[in-house]
């Protein structure tokens, strides 16, 4: 994915804006123009964390390389096929992180994953990390009975400056208790992200973004047959509760939610991107915010009088926080209005109210990022067999 700077005719933002006062309700209706900005992703690893770049393998931005890695291993061809759910319990860092365990190699070493959505591929530290690697855990191929070298250089940048290097290998995965065999993932020796709360990313979204040659995870899993090809999460909005929240593969978990699932289809392979009304949007738990197109975002958080920081985001007033004063904001997707209320959309530590809609710095004119601000309220399926996804009230 390259940057690119979209030369086209700014159009404003039609707004249509209903209030009730009291116990207020507060509807945007969202037709979003076209507006001028750069077109990559931005991430980064605290709040807020939003947007992405794409990745290389030996060039940047998803230029394929010459030196591309050979097709991935196929799974016992004898292995009976086990299709049954696995659950990864979350941990969740103040509402910014939510992340859990897996474990790489024979005999098992393990990582604290974050598990992204928006991404596609695996990566951890490497034992030979000479750079940001200092409270991480590490990879050590020569302990691995498993490991098959590749050696394919890696690299992934992010649009807040920071970034990964390293070569890519092979080794046993063990996904929630699942054997993946043959799972190829970057080794990295140079880590410039460094406030990252976790080890590595265990990226969930289509192969297409993925690294040339290579398979996700998950979808390693699907086609080893070990599993149906649906996850979801549940994020727990508490910081102070236990679990932190549950990746579940295989299915979903009716415990987690409330009546049925909404489902809308996705709409491009690539991120998990489906339309909703006033445009396109991504379920992305790799983003703390919800980030959205400048001329919305500034739109909303005018209404809120919330404060620019200068990154994308805004402060809102904590006093009219914690007074009732702020709206509902809702969202259409799939014919089903998912509000969201102040307690969800603002993140406050007592002295600073962070604002849950910041910009889009670095996606398509209409585009949205429903990260966890959404995700944490809204159950959230993902479903690569029908290509869809669901949502549903989460309890």
């Amino acid at each position: 994915m390259k940057f690119c700077i979209l030369n086209v005719t700014y159009l404003l933002l039609i707004l249509f804006i209903m209030i009730i006062m009291g116990d207020a309700l507060f509807r945007i209706k969202l037709y979003s123009g076209k507006s001028n900005k750069n077109g990559h992703r931005d991430h980064g690893p605290k709040v807020p964390r939003h947007s992405k770049t794409g990745h290389s393998i030996g060039h940047s931005y998803g230029q394929p390389s010459s030196h591309q890695v050979g097709p991935a291993k196929p799974g016992h061809p004898n292995r009976p096929r086990l299709i049954r759910q696995a659950q990864v319990l979350l941990t969740n860092d103040f509402n910014s992180d939510y992340y859990g365990m897996i474990s790489l190699g024979t005999p098992p070493q393990t990582f604290k994953i974050m598990f992204d959505t928006g991404l596609s591929d695996l990566w951890v530290p490497s034992i030979n990390c000479q750079t940001g690697c200092t409270n991480t855990a590490e990879y050590n191929s020569a302990v691995s009975t498993t490991y098959q070298p590749n050696g394919t250089p890696f690299f992934i940048g992010y649009g807040d400056g920071s970034n990964v290097t390293g070569i890519l290998d092979q080794d046993v995965l063990n996904f929630g208790g699942v054997i993946v065999q043959n799972q190829i993932f970057a080794e990295i020796t140079t880590l410039n992200n460094p406030d990252s709360i976790y080890d590595g990313i265990l990226g969930m979204g289509y192969p297409s973004l993925a690294a040339p040659d290579t398979t996700p995870p998950f979808n390693n899993m699907i086609n080893q047959g070990l599993i149906a090809p649906v996850f979801s999460f549940y994020l727990n909005r508490d910081v102070n509760g236990q679990p932190g929240g549950e990746l579940l593969l295989g299915g979903s978990d009716p415990a987690h939610y409330i009546g049925a699932l909404t489902y809308v289809s996705v709409s491009q392979q690539g991120y998990w991107q489906f339309a909703m009304d006033g445009g396109s949007a991504f379920a992305d738990t790799g983003t703390s915010l919800i980030a959205g197109p400048t001329p919305d975002i500034q739109a909303i958080n005018n209404f809120l009088n919330g404060v620019e920081n200068g990154d994308g985001t805004y402060n809102v007033d904590c006093n009219a926080f914690m007074q009732g004063q702020l709206p509902k904001i809702e969202f259409t997707i799939g014919g089903t209005v998912f509000p969201l209320t102040p307690a969800q959309y603002i993140q406050s530590n007592g002295d600073q109210c962070l604002s849950g809609f910041s910009y889009n710095t670095q996606q398509s004119d209409d585009m949205w990022t429903l990260g966890d601000v959404f995700i944490g309220p809204y159950y959230t399926e993902f479903d690569f067999g029908n290509n869809q996804l669901g949502f549903a009230q989460s309890k």
